[in-house]
């Protein structure tokens, strides 16, 4: 039944898009333009560049001002959609308050974490297939392999670490394998030509990566397992910040 449910509801969020005057395929449109904003933002706030993060935040927040004006009618289609906006917009502009500050930029970031997580979830509700969600999930997974090597030695890298790190890899792997089957529309994302050579390049490292934690497991080789599973982070960040318009904040 509540399959059924699900169904139905992604039909009624469908038709009232088209009763407002939107198709889901516009939605995914002004989606893929959001996140050419919010991409930067997540990135730059991660670094140690003030002036950068300030930059991207104010870009993230009129591109986000925009979206959320004009999709401001789907809470009466989708009863979720008016708490989303409140949470999005609440994070936001709790990373532009810091970055304002010059300090604790990291904390920025993690505000800025839980944006492409709710909207993972909206996507999900109403059926929406979205390439960097695909990304997200198996973001979520890589971390569990990651964040048991971070600032380890092989010393410090507990048997705790390793089985965290042994239970995390499946997940990843099925997680990835969507990614790889997942629809690639190039017209949402506007990736030059020099970043779709990239992405085939990372899409390549990637699985490469998590063969090489898997391997560094079987052989219990714990200088390996850290190497690979900082490898496969890496890799992943750098094909997710493709998505980025970096020249608007020029």
């Amino acid at each position: 039944m509540r399959r059924r449910s699900l169904a139905l509801m992604g039909f009624s969020i469908g038709l009232g898009l088209v009763l407002l005057g939107f198709t889901a395929a516009d939605l995914a449109k002004d989606m893929a333009a959001l996140d050419r904003a919010y991409v930067p933002a997540l990135a730059i706030t991660n670094q140690d560049n003030v002036p950068m993060a300030q930059k991207a935040l104010e870009v993230l927040l009129q591109r986000w001002e925009s979206f959320k004006t004009k999709y401001a009618q789907m809470s009466g289609q989708d009863p979720e959609w008016q708490a989303d906006t409140a949470y999005i917009e609440g994070q936001i502009q709790q990373a532009g308050a810091i970055v304002k500050t010059g300090k604790n930029i990291p904390q920025a970031h993690e505000a800025l974490e839980g944006v492409r997580l709710r909207m993972l979830a909206a996507r999900q509700r109403m059926k929406i297939d979205y390439y960097l969600d695909h990304l997200t999930v198996f973001h979520e997974h890589m971390e569990e392999i990651f964040t048991p090597a971070k600032n380890k030695t092989p010393a410090t890298l507990t048997e705790e670490d390793v089985t965290r790190i042994a239970r995390a890899l499946p997940e990843a792997k099925a997680a990835w394998l969507k990614v790889e089957s997942a629809n690639f529309d190039n017209n949402l994302y506007k990736l030059s030509e020099q970043k779709l050579a990239e992405r085939g390049k990372y899409l390549k490292a990637i699985p490469e990566s998590l063969k090489n934690v898997e391997s560094a497991l079987q052989q219990k080789e714990k200088a390996e397992l850290m190497k690979a599973a900082t490898a496969l982070r890496g890799n992943f960040s750098r094909l997710f910040i493709l998505f980025g318009d970096y020249d608007s904040l020029k």
